[in-house]
């Protein structure tokens, strides 16, 4: 049985999507870096994809990037709407 509060798991849930997000963008940077040193136009696509995802996870692990209101209620609020 677990005793972690609402709060607590959002904060683990976030925790993980930005260690998730992160690793892809580094990972999906790296390749496109690699694509683009090899004259390959299609990377650059793949650079600008990649600095976003990252951009997005310092969102997130700052707050300033929030699910909508409408995906934090909880399932009962959401069904009688």
């Amino acid at each position: 049985m677990s005793t972690e509060t609402p709060e607590q798991i959002r904060a683990d849930e976030r925790a993980r999507c930005v260690a998730e997000l992160r690793t892809y963008s580094e990972e999906l940077m790296s390749a496109s870096v690699s694509q683009v040193s090899a004259g390959k136009d299609e990377g650059f696509g793949g650079v600008r994809f990649a600095a976003s995802m990252g951009r997005a996870a310092q969102l997130l692990e700052s707050g300033k990037l929030t699910p909508p209101a409408a995906l934090s209620v909880s399932s009962g609020e959401a069904e009688s709407r």
